[in-house]
């Protein structure tokens, strides 16, 4: 496809030269009624694509290769047959790798009995182990139970103990009180006894004196010198004298009776105290006894309880060194039975795969096998085999390509494309931008982007392999303004924007030729392309090719001559004269060089451009209409551009439907 490219452009290139040399040979004189060629801006169709090769193939396609390497014993399908997922394809000879599945189950089966006995083993060891563990552990508790009922029973001996000598305590200050009482009450009684002593002495000084008086009373009485009553007076203060002395007699013995008694009680008081502190003294003694024992019995149980927790230590640590040696060997023959069972599986598995199926549904687009041959196997890390067959789904097939990184902005997924094939040279098939790489790719020192294709329908007449051109449609408008390709100018251009006093705007219009004055006086030639810029800067002016060098770009503050206005080359207005345009001084501007898109437009034929001499003379405009008016070089004026492609461009401002624009003479095509 490339290649018939290049002849086409050959044959192209070659025509044109035949044509210029037959032009140049045709007007060897200059014709004088010749003129620059027009075209006018139309409404029409506009088209915009990228067009690349590519190549097509299956979206979905399996290199099959062998899981096992063997000799292939039989071939089931050929090369264009249609197959199905899960059909069967080769077939290898099976016969070492089944002696393989059978070692691989035998080991199984041994590895399954060493399991079963590890497990037994296990059993028992966990059973004799916990019987170790449950009598050392009821050691512990009999020796811990016989050391809490040492304890709780010399606590109990004690506490009894302690209790018999607080009661004799108590008993020995009870006797200490009541001997103390009865000391009291013998000086108690002693005052007493000494008190009816004194009422004895006194009763019987009365008893006498009222004897005497009894007496004198009888003799007065006998003499008459008394009366009766006066001497029963005396009889009567004689016997109350008299019982009075006996009643302190009696007194008296019986204190002396009761100090008799109180010095026995003390005497016996005295004794029960002495028998009490002897007891304390006994349960005193008793008691550090008690205490002395309790502490041989509680060290002897403490140590039977240490003997005890030491053996239940030793079995404990045996149970678990016992149990992990029975689990390590469980776990060893489990490891042993899982690669046994993963050998086996494996030789299950390559048995299998000695039927190759196909794994997905699909055409066979090649066959690299016969039978007899020796396949390898695919699954290895460090010698894979080939591919011994390639299995496509034809139903869908798609086109990669590589676009180049100036176009890629313009290609989107979905984007409607245009398929065409040299073998089907009418026919164009359909098709849609299915993905784009993100990664961009160098090829030939130019960076590209690989686009895949998708063909919709997949017809049966592209096949994988086939090189076909895509066109992928960016564009197509059905009514834009159009002009020739030829037409379009894109130079760089220096351009003033300028703050033109309003008061002023009055002496300029549209195509007008100025001159930029630089404060220096040097004056640099243009024409001004728009009145209604930017709000800041509105009045345009391009600034002429052949313009002198050095005009500074940036904001500055230049002066704008209009062509034959005064103050223009220093020329001063003559009387009579119309009303000449004069200098706008000190206009803040702002200069800028950018590319620009260009057309010329018609202009007067005293603006009509030095006569060319030379080849370029010679050489006719290109294409278009001839315009009988003579002279008139163009005018640039700005546009701009929309959608393009290699023949014609859209006009999207700058221009109407209907406005005609200059082709370019070559000279000028040659100069940008």
């Amino acid at each position: 496809m490339k290649r018939k490219r290049l002849i086409l452009i050959g044959i192209a290139v070659v025509m044109l030269a035949s044509v210029g040399v037959f032009v140049v040979k045709g007007r060897g004189t200059k014709e004088e009624g010749s003129g620059p060629r027009l075209e006018m801006v139309k409404s029409g169709p506009l088209r915009v694509k990228i067009r690349e090769t590519g190549r097509l193939e299956p979206l979905i396609s399996v290199n099959v290769k062998s899981n096992v390497e063997g000799e292939i014993s039989r071939i089931h399908v050929r090369e264009g047959d249609s197959v199905t997922v899960g059909d069967t394809l080769i077939e290898l000879d099976d016969e070492r790798i089944a002696e393989e599945l059978k070692q691989a189950e035998a080991n199984l089966g041994g590895s399954q009995a060493q399991v079963q006995q590890a497990s037994r083993n296990v059993d028992l060891t966990q059973l004799r182990q916990d019987a170790l563990l449950a009598s050392a552990t009821d050691s512990v508790a009999m020796a811990q139970a016989g050391l809490d009922a040492s304890r709780r029973t010399t606590v109990q001996q004690v506490t009894s103990a302690e209790l018999e000598i607080a009661n004799t305590e108590t008993a020995v200050e009870q006797d200490l009180i009541a001997l103390s009482q009865a000391r009291i009450a013998l000086t108690q009684s002693e005052i007493s006894l000494s008190r009816a002593r004194s009422r004895r002495d006194s009763t019987s000084v009365s008893l006498t004196n009222a004897a005497a008086e009894l007496r004198r009373m009888q003799e007065l009485h006998g003499k008459d010198f008394v009366s009766a009553s006066a001497l029963e007076t005396a009889q009567a203060a004689h016997a109350n004298a008299k019982t009075a002395h006996e009643q302190a007699e009696n007194d008296v013995a019986a204190q002396l009776e009761s100090e008799k008694s109180q010095k026995e009680a003390i005497l016996s008081r005295e004794a029960a105290t002495e028998n009490r502190r002897n007891v304390l003294a006994f349960h005193q003694k008793n008691l550090d006894e008690i205490k002395a024992s309790r502490e041989a019995i509680e060290q002897q149980g403490e140590l039977q309880l240490q003997t005890a927790g030491t053996e239940l230590a030793r079995v404990q640590n045996s149970v678990d060194a016992e149990k992990q040696n029975s689990q390590s060997s469980l776990a060893v023959a489990n490891a042993n039975f899982v690669r046994a069972e993963s050998t086996s599986r494996n030789a299950q598995e390559r048995l299998d795969w000695t039927k190759i199926l196909a794994p997905m549904t699909g055409t066979i687009i090649q066959l690299v096998v016969e039978e007899g041959e020796i396949v390898q196997s695919g699954r290895s890390a460090f010698s894979q085999g080939p591919a011994i067959m390639t299995i496509a789904d034809l139903s869908q097939m798609v086109i990669k390509t590589f676009i180049n990184e100036v176009d890629i902005p313009k290609i989107v997924v979905d984007q409607r494309v245009e398929i065409h094939s040299d073998a089907y040279e009418d026919t164009v098939f359909n098709g849609r931008v299915k993905e784009i790489s993100p990664q961009a790719i160098p090829i030939d020192n130019v960076t590209k982007f690989e686009v895949e294709i998708e063909v919709l329908g997949s017809p049966p007449e592209l096949r994988p392999g086939m090189n076909v051109d895509v066109d992928v449609i960016v564009a197509d408008e059905t009514a834009v303004a159009v002009l020739p390709i030829e037409t379009l100018i894109e130079k760089q251009k220096l351009t003033v924007s300028a703050a033109v006093p309003a008061e002023s705007l009055g002496q300029l219009s549209k195509n007008q030729k100025v001159s930029v004055e630089s404060r220096s006086g040097k004056k640099y030639p243009g024409r001004i392309m728009s009145l209604s810029g930017a709000e800041k800067f509105p009045v345009v002016i391009f600034i002429d090719e052949g313009a002198p060098k050095g005009l500074r770009v940036g904001e500055q503050t230049l002066h704008i001559v209009p062509e034959g206005g005064v103050g223009g080359d220093g020329e001063q207005p003559e009387d009579g004269d119309e009303a000449k345009p004069g200098k706008i001084e000190d206009v803040r501007v702002e200069v800028e060089s950018e590319r620009k898109q260009l057309v010329l437009l018609q202009d007067a034929a005293s603006d009509a451009e030095p006569e060319k001499k030379g080849f370029l003379a010679r050489i006719p405009f290109v294409g278009g209409k001839k315009n009988e008016k003579k002279g008139g070089g163009g005018v640039e004026t700005q546009i701009k551009v929309g959608l393009r492609n290699d023949t014609a461009f859209q006009v999207v401002t700058g221009l109407n439907v209907g406005d005609e624009v200059l082709i370019p003479d070559l000279s000028r095509l040659v100069s940008n």
